[in-house]
């Protein structure tokens, strides 16, 4: 099994046999996101060329925005599309109106942006997540404790003041949960490849690894 493992992609989709029920908006090459800002009414879709801007209530495109690579997924936030330009190495932040501001990735040693799989939560999941799928169980048990140690002093040094060593070692063991189904289940709906079945195995071994070693069954009683 190779590591660390390659996305997966979703299946292409077959040619429509009938014609798509409502209305057919042509926004350009290859869209695939789509994220919408509810307080102008705008829809911004990713394509080949980058972002097509369209009125979410009419279909009617509200302006075409060139980027330097193809976009792919994008969410809104603090007012602007968020767009990661893989092939570019930017992130675009692009306003409804259409102006743009490219940002260089990184800036620090390791950067990490993971705009597909955002939501509400603790913190702590993010690391066992993150800890339990990109590195070996043997590299992580080798670092665990000093990343987690680290972590704390992080969150401290910000100004929480009130998350205790037990508090993090209980949330980072349950992060675990997490990454074994968002394999399990992902992996019935996408197009079954040796190179995705190597990525999910490699997801749900080490996540049943992580659950195991911190003993995060026993906290669910």
């Amino acid at each position: 099994m190779p590591f660390p493992p390659r996305a997966q992609e979703p299946a292409t989709s077959p040619k429509p046999a009938v014609k798509p029920a409502g209305r057919v908006v042509r926004v350009g090459a290859r869209p695939e996101g789509i994220a919408v800002d509810g307080r102008t009414g705008t829809a911004a879709i990713a394509t080949a060329a980058g972002l097509t801007l369209v009125d979410a209530a009419t279909g009617a495109v509200r302006r075409e925005v060139a980027l330097p690579a193809p976009a792919r997924h994008l969410s809104f936030a603090g007012g602007r599309f968020l767009v990661p330009l893989e092939d570019a190495d930017q992130l675009a932040e692009v306003t409804p109106t259409g102006r743009v501001r490219l940002t260089p990735a990184g800036g620090h040693p390791v950067t990490t942006l993971d705009w597909q799989s955002f939501a509400f939560g603790n913190g702590a999941t993010d690391v066992a997540y993150f800890l339990s799928g990109a590195i070996s169980p043997e590299l992580r048990r080798a670092h665990e404790a000093e990343f987690l140690d680290r972590y704390l002093a992080g969150l401290k040094a910000h100004g929480v003041a009130d998350y205790s060593r037990a508090d993090l070692a209980r949330d980072y063991g349950r992060g675990g949960f997490l990454l074994f189904m968002t394999a399990f289940f992902a992996a019935m709906v996408v197009k079954q490849t040796p190179r995705g079945d190597d990525m999910f195995m490699q997801m749900m071994g080490g996540a049943s690894q992580h659950i195991l070693d911190s003993e995060a069954l026993a906290t669910l009683g």
